[in-house]
């Protein structure tokens, strides 16, 4: 029994564990995507040349 219940705990630690690498992982992915984003903003801003489709296009290959 008592090797039941370590095992047991043990099993939601690492759940929980997992969870919050998940959530670290998630949370720096979308602070890079803005950055990405604001990044590709700020381009086409000082660059009017740049023909929106090809923004377009290009932020989706990002994605």
């Amino acid at each position: 029994m008592k090797i039941l219940v370590k095992d047991d705990l043990g099993m939601i630690h690492l759940r929980k564990f997992e969870i919050s690498i998940m959530n670290i992982v998630v949370n720096r992915t979308k602070k890079l995507m803005s950055h990405v984003q604001n990044s590709f903003i700020s381009a086409y801003i000082t660059n009017p040349k740049t023909n929106s489709m090809e923004v377009q296009e290009k932020w989706e290959l990002l994605m």
